[in-house]
């Protein structure tokens, strides 16, 4: 069994802007509305993030999300959702700004919930699951679900490597993210560089590790498990 907190995380190119968004269509398109009127939230599985998201939004804001399980990724997100076959999906805003534009310019996507620590700069109004806490356990569990994609999709080594090493590794990683030819050809391909370091991914998988069994067992709950 791995302990994530053995492994050396070297840093990430940006954060995870993870959003739940519907259609402009739905038949409910704001968080009261959706409190008294069921809206089809298309995912993966029962235990894939988007399913995890939906049930989250539904203990903290009492809406009725229902899944339907058996969608691929944010290519069957958006034509499902667009045919009206479901009317809610989870994504990176960053990728459905990237390959729908002219649906956010539009506004035929409207971003609802944000799983993340810091507000995407071009959500400022929509809220994220935090905002929704109520509670000091509710803003544990919020602070657990977004702390994954805070992480961004990091640079890994495994257990055992020399802390010298390791430090070298995160400095060129650094370097890289910092370099104008690199950021040049990241906004060439629509992708953000946001950087997250090594230090600062470690911190995250510590802050996860270190829940109770309790806390887990809550988040579990509300997770649907």
């Amino acid at each position: 069994r791995y302990d994530p907190s053995k492994f050396n995380y070297l840093g990430s190119q940006a954060p995870a802007m993870i959003a739940v968004y519907l259609w402009h269509k739905a038949p409910a398109t704001t968080l009261k509305e959706m409190q008294t009127t069921e809206l089809i939230f298309g995912t993966q599985a029962k235990t894939s993030t988007g399913a995890l998201a939906a049930n989250a939004i539904n203990a903290f804001a009492n809406t009725k999300l229902k899944l339907v399980l058996g969608y691929q990724g944010t290519s069957d997100y958006l034509k499902a959702i667009e045919s009206g076959e479901i009317h809610v999906a989870l994504g990176d805003w960053d990728s459905i700004v990237s390959v729908r534009p002219q649906w956010v310019k539009e506004k035929k996507v409207i971003p609802i919930v944000q799983h993340t620590l810091d507000k995407h700069p071009d959500l400022p109004d929509v809220p994220r699951l935090i905002d929704l806490a109520k509670t000091d356990e509710q803003r544990q569990i919020a602070e657990f679900d977004a702390l994954p994609a805070a992480m961004g999709h990091t640079n890994v080594f495994p257990p055992g490597v020399q802390a010298a090493r390791v430090a070298a590794l995160r400095k060129a990683i650094a370097a890289t993210y910092r370099d104008p030819a690199f950021i040049k050809k990241s906004a060439s391909l629509q992708m953000d560089v946001k950087p997250v370091s090594g230090e600062d991914v470690e911190k995250y998988v510590n802050k996860i590790m270190s829940y109770s069994p309790e806390m887990i067992a809550k988040i579990q709950k509300v997770y649907g498990f």
